[in-house]
């Protein structure tokens, strides 16, 4: 018998479309990437990108865009979510372009699944169940068997940056975890991409180089940013159905997802531990699905309407 989420979309499916989703746009920011546009410029561009793809949506649905912005509700958790959502951006950027191995920046990154059992249980009285605690602990693990055969430990700015940004974008989601409980998925991530763009402006100004605009990498600066806005979308959606403890552990899927994305389109080969982390995190993620049971998300959602409302 299959999950429920394959019948109607719940926390555990908007979880897991968002990991897609997120890899997709990283597969195609990696294509645009090679037709010599800069990490800033890509970080610029997915910003804006996905806020003309929020407008256009909100515009062909016959609504003003102005009378959205004014149900915006929690000025100081959406300033939260701003500011360490793209201080853990720049962090994450930083630590990409530092020249530190690129598999031992993503095993620090993944590591924001633990920060965020702790973001939440301080910032919305959110615990995790001993399924949850199972499902985090397999994922690192697969996470970890994934990068080991790469890892080059030496500890330097761009670590320091990875586990920045870790902790950071953990607050960060536990703000939107926040602020799901009066605000509206899209209106949320509106207001973030608003002040991504915003913020990644002058970053992009600094790094600009020329590059062609026309025929796929066109498309790709489109579909770069419908992607990015589709995940943040979906990610939204899922904590608002769940506690963050739950959601967070189906982030390991964008893993196993970017490997089979790279053996798909780019070629890559798929080595033996690539094969055995994705067994394990994927076998984490749908045993959370099938073991975790409704009654525990909705407790999750009754503590967090309860703390909103206090």
């Amino acid at each position: 018998m299959l999950p429920s989420f394959f019948k109607r979309p719940n926390a555990a499916a908007w979880a897991i479309y968002s990991a897609f989703l997120f890899t997709f746009g990283g597969a195609v920011a990696k294509y645009l990437s090679s037709h010599g546009l800069t990490a800033e410029q890509l970080g610029f561009f997915r910003s804006v990108g996905a806020l003309g793809a929020l407008a256009v949506g909100i515009i062909f649905s016959g609504r003003s865009i102005l009378a959205e912005l004014r149900q915006i509700n929690n000025l100081m958790w959406f300033s939260i979510r701003c500011g360490t959502g793209l201080l853990a951006g720049y962090c994450i950027l930083y630590a990409w372009t530092s020249g530190q191995h690129l598999a031992l920046i993503n095993l620090i990154v993944m590591s924001r699944v633990l920060f965020m059992q702790g973001a939440a249980m301080m910032l919305l009285g959110e615990r995790a169940s001993w399924r949850v605690w199972s499902a985090v602990v397999a994922g690192l693990i697969g996470v970890i068997v994934t990068v080991y055969p790469a890892l080059s430990v030496g500890l330097d700015l761009g670590i320091i940056a990875a586990l920045a940004g870790a902790m950071l974008s953990a607050v960060s989601l536990a703000a939107v975890r926040r602020l799901t409980s009066t605000n509206p998925a899209h209106l949320i991530v509106l207001v973030f991409m608003a002040a991504s763009a915003l913020g990644m402006a002058p970053l992009a100004y600094g790094a600009w180089v020329p590059f062609e605009i026309g025929g796929w990498v066109l498309a790709g600066l489109i579909a770069v940013g419908i992607l990015a806005a589709g995940s943040q979308i979906a990610t939204a959606k899922a904590l608002a159905a769940a506690p963050l403890p739950y959601v967070s552990c189906f982030d390991y899927l964008t893993l196993p997802a970017t490997a089979i994305v790279g053996w798909l389109v780019f070629g890559k080969e798929m080595t033996g531990a690539d094969l055995i982390g994705a067994a394990l995190i994927v076998a984490s993620a749908t045993y959370l699905s099938f073991a975790e049971k409704s009654g525990s998300a909705a407790k999750g959602r009754a503590s967090h309407r309860e703390t909103a409302t206090a």
